[in-house]
């Protein structure tokens, strides 16, 4: 039995390696800033993941999310609830948030409350809202990673699931460095930047922040 579960370990980190690199292939070989972006995305859904990217600013003063991965039924019922869009909507960095903290450390955080994100988008989501777009999208476990270049943090790649586990937190981690990469050697200042102050290069996934 024991023979069985390693194998079965063993033949999912060969396909999210395959995935990973796919999506590496699809990024470098997408014509803007959008395919980079649909590349990372769609090895997202691939892991079984759900999420959105978000970019910064010019300024950097707000991140606005040009990606959402998630399934178009689910996000019809979520702009419902929400009362507007995902897409283009911005996340305001000029006030202390997870986000504004993983934009100025290059450190993926974990957020334990996920009924905080839901929020996010509409202030005035009461209780049972909040919950409900939480039950529609899965949103038990969620992991804010940055989209980095070396030391410039171009962005932030949301993602989640009921369950998070390590693996798919640090499978995140790849496609935003990824598609930091890739933003930056082919596109440029096309997609914004931060320099997080002192810091060497990306940084390993710090723990849990409360909402």
């Amino acid at each position: 039995m024991a023979g069985a579960d390693g194998a079965a370990a063993e033949a999912a980190g060969i396909r999210h390696l395959r995935i990973l690199a796919d999506a590496a292939a699809t990024a470098e070989a997408a014509p803007d800033v959008d395919g980079v972006l649909a590349a990372v995305g769609g090895a997202l859904w691939d892991l079984g993941l759900n999420g959105h990217l978000a970019l910064l600013e010019p300024g950097g003063s707000a991140l606005v999310i040009r990606s959402v991965v998630l399934d178009s039924a689910g996000l019809a019922q979520v702009e419902r609830v929400l009362g507007r869009a995902m897409a283009d909507a911005r996340i305001d960095l000029d006030v202390p948030t997870p986000y504004q903290q993983v934009v100025r450390t290059g450190r993926a955080l974990r957020v334990d409350a996920p009924l905080w994100w839901a929020r996010l988008f509409a202030p005035p989501l009461g209780l049972p809202e909040a919950t409900a777009v939480a039950d529609l999208i899965r949103l038990g476990e969620v992991a804010l990673v940055p989209i980095v270049a070396g030391v410039s943090v171009l962005g932030v790649l949301t993602t989640w699931a009921w369950r998070l586990s390590d693996g798919d937190v640090a499978a995140a981690e790849l496609l935003g460095q990824t598609a930091g990469a890739v933003l930056r050697r082919r596109h440029g200042s096309a997609a914004g930047g931060a320099r997080p102050p002192g810091l060497p290069s990306a940084t390993p996934l710090a723990g849990a922040v409360p909402a």
